[in-house]
């Protein structure tokens, strides 16, 4: 399992506006927002690399526009 840099946890303990006497207490939640964020920041990365391989980055705009 990936290891939560103790960055990311300064940001969102200070985001989140978390006091530091509470901050073991909010580890568990906020532990489950970085991984989620981690884990759509690998996919979005992969995907973004396999549809260049296959020259179909095009999918990835948006397609409606204003």
């Amino acid at each position: 399992m990936a290891r939560i840099s103790k960055t990311d946890w300064t940001k969102k303990f200070q985001l989140h506006q978390v006091p530091p006497e509470i901050r073991d207490d909010t580890s568990h939640i906020l532990g489950k927002i970085v991984i989620a964020e981690k884990t759509q920041e690998i996919f979005a990365n992969q995907t973004r690399k396999i549809l260049e391989a296959k020259e179909q980055s095009s999918l990835l705009e948006p397609t409606w526009t204003e």
